[in-house]
C-alpha cells in the first residue's frame, strides 16, 4: 500500500510544539495501491491555500482577528518532491531543482547519474523560467531542462527559493555515504571524485574526505567492512564517533 500525507506546520511555534502530533495539520492524505496522481491530490490543497492567503477571520481572546496564510516553503523527500513539482526524479538529467546542471551518467547497467562538484557554477534556476519550462513541457509532452509539466504547487511556491533541500537523503544518505566509502575502501563507487582537474581533486580529497583519526586503525576499518548491512555500518560509525569525543 502507498500512503502519502500533506502535512503543514506552524512556523511561529517553537519546534517542540510545532512538530508535536497535536499541532501538525494533516492537509491531505492519499492511501491506495499506487502512487497518487499529483495534480488531483494537490489541487484542492493548493486552492485552499490560495484562499487563506487572501485573508481569513479567527476569534482570538474574544476578538475577531484577521490573519493571512504565508507559505514558508516545501520540504519533501526526493521521491515525493519530483512528482509534486512535476520534475524529473533524482537519477534524471537536469533533475537538480536549484541549478541548471545536467549531471553525469555513470557507465554500467541502470540509470545512475551524479551531480559532482563543478568549478564553474551552473546557472541558477528562477521561478519565471520554471513556469516557462513547465508550460513548454506541458505543450510538447517532453521534459524541458528537467521540468516535465505544470503543477498546482507552482502557484504557491517560488522555485527554487521555497524548495527546502532533503537533508536526510541528500546529506546523510548521499554525501555521508560517499565519504564513508572513501574512508573504508579509498574510493567511491559512484566515481564522484574522479574529476579531470587534478588540483580540484586534491583539494576535495584534502578538505572533505579525510577520515576520523580512529578510522585509520586497520582493526576498526576491518570490523566496519565486515558489516554487510549499510545501516549497520552507519550506526556503528556514528556510535564510535560519539564515543571518541566523549
Amino acid at each position: 500500500m502507498s500512503l502519502w500525507p500533506i502535512q503543514s506546520f506552524i512556523a511561529e511555534m517553537p519546534p517542540h510544539l510545532g512538530y508535536s502530533f497535536k499541532n501538525i495539520l494533516v492537509s491531505g492524505l492519499w492511501y491506495g495501491m499506487k502512487k497518487p496522481e499529483m495534480k488531483v491530490f494537490q489541487n484542492h490543497f493548493v486552492e485552499q491555500v490560495k484562499t487563506l492567503q487572501d485573508s481569513f477571520w479567527l476569534e482570538l481572546d474574544g476578538n475577531q482577528t484577521i490573519f493571512k496564510l504565508v507559505i514558508g516553503g516545501q520540504a519533501a523527500d526526493l521521491v515525493a518532491k519530483a512528482p509534486s513539482i512535476n520534475c524529473k526524479l533524482h537519477n534524471g538529467k537536469f533533475d537538480c531543482s536549484i541549478f541548471l546542471h545536467a549531471g553525469r551518467r555513470l557507465p554500467g547497467p541502470g540509470n545512475k547519474r551524479v551531480y559532482e562538484y563543478c568549478p564553474n557554477v551552473p546557472p541558477r534556476r528562477n521561478h519565471n523560467e520554471i513556469l516557462l519550462h513547465a508550460n513548454l513541457a506541458q505543450q510538447s509532452g517532453e521534459a524541458i531542462y528537467g521540468v516535465k509539466g505544470t503543477s498546482p504547487v507552482h502557484d504557491i511556491l517560488q522555485i527554487p527559493e521555497m524548495l527546502l533541500l532533503d537533508y536526510m537523503h541528500q546529506v546523510l544518505e548521499g554525501e555521508y555515504t560517499r565519504m564513508l566509502a572513501k574512508w573504508l575502501s579509498g574510493s567511491c563507487p559512484s566515481g564522484v571524485t574522479s574529476l579531470s582537474n587534478g588540483e580540484t581533486k586534491k583539494r576535495l580529497a584534502r578538505n572533505f574526505c579525510l577520515p576520523p583519526f580512529h578510522m585509520t586503525s586497520k582493526e576498526n576499518s576491518d570490523k566496519l567492512k565486515n558489516l554487510e548491512n549499510g545501516r549497520q555500518v552507519k550506526s556503528k560509525l556514528c556510535f564510535s564517533m560519539l564515543g571518541s569525543h566523549s
